[in-house]
């Protein structure tokens, strides 16, 4: 799957439960992208991910096998070709989050997108 159709997929989970969201035209839709990418920045500091480490076939039947879930930085931090720099500033912001005030941040911009729905 390409990495586009995987945000455009998580952010139609966040936003509007799969169902596309209705076209917005002039400065309301410059106002809720604002909004989407605040809802998408927060978000991808929280949610996990799996990531499929070995797919089998026995027979017809197909065994898939996945690395526990970890949300996308803890990958970063995991990941051997990144700079320490770049390590040093995720951890960093890793450890000046609070999970409690991202998903406050994440409610509080879908209940933003879902006023400006109904409008």
């Amino acid at each position: 799957m390409r990495p586009q159709a995987t945000v455009i997929g998580m952010m139609r989970m966040l936003v509007c439960d799969g169902r596309s969201p209705a076209p917005m035209h002039g400065s309301e839709g410059l106002e809720s992208v604002q909004v989407l990418t605040r809802l998408y920045r927060a978000s991808r500091l929280h949610s996990t991910s799996f990531k499929l480490r070995t797919k089998t076939c026995i027979g017809v039947r197909v065994v898939n096998k996945y690395d526990p879930p970890l949300p996308p930085a803890h990958s970063v931090l995991s990941h051997g070709a990144v700079d320490v720099e770049v390590k040093t500033a995720l951890q960093q912001l890793l450890s000046a989050v609070d999970p409690v005030a991202l998903f406050a941040e994440i409610r509080a911009a879908q209940f933003e997108l879902g006023r400006r729905g109904r409008l």
